[in-house]
């Protein structure tokens, strides 16, 4: 898509939400790659663009102040840039805990942007992203013993990069496939369902 196209189809900002861990980072992250752009996570307003061209994305939107997401939306727009958001929750909500202080300006911006909402992953992808975030490690196991762990994972990415991270470094002391996995599993109680 050529940077005219993305800039009229994100005006003035294009937002992507979801909870922690479905995603967004690294789609932003590659979006960024693609398109040439700039990646912020909680900027503090005093940023320069590196560039007049390419995608300006900022991760954790719903984290920074009235001010600062205001001025960031006005200089991509000036500047002719496209801008997408992200945040953890729907845009409204951004600016609930900040009653009185968002501007009818920003209100009205953040509601005709464009929401994505990026749902948690189903099982099956879930499964998918552990076999090959295991294989990305050097660890190529049995897929229905991969399946059998998914299922007992909370249904984030970050958690796949977890237990593939602590099924590599467990795997020197843990041979059998479902021993491993549940070993990295009870390694990450954070991500385990049980």
């Amino acid at each position: 898509m050529g940077q005219a196209q993305l800039q009229k189809a994100l005006d003035p900002a294009f937002i992507i939400t979801g909870a922690q861990g479905v995603g967004k980072t690294r789609l932003l992250k590659e979006m960024v790659a693609e398109e040439q752009g700039e990646y912020f996570t909680s900027p503090g307003g005093g940023e320069t663009f590196e560039t007049d061209t390419g995608l300006i994305a900022l991760d954790e939107a719903d984290k920074v102040s009235s001010d600062v997401l205001f001025t960031l939306i006005n200089r991509a727009m000036a500047r002719g840039r496209p801008l997408i958001l992200s945040g953890s929750s729907r845009p409204a909500t951004w600016l609930q805990a900040r009653k009185g202080k968002a501007s009818p300006d920003l209100i009205n911006r953040l509601s005709a942007s464009p929401t994505i909402i990026l749902d948690a992953p189903d099982e099956e992808t879930i499964a998918l992203a552990l076999a090959e975030a295991l294989r990305s490690v050097g660890l190529n196991l049995p897929m229905a013993t991969v399946q059998t762990c998914g299922r007992k994972i909370c249904r984030r990415f970050s958690a796949v990069i977890d237990i593939a991270s602590s099924a590599l470094r467990l795997s020197s002391e843990v041979r059998a496939a479902k021993a491993l996995l549940d070993a990295a599993i009870a390694d990450n109680p954070q991500h385990s369902l049980s």
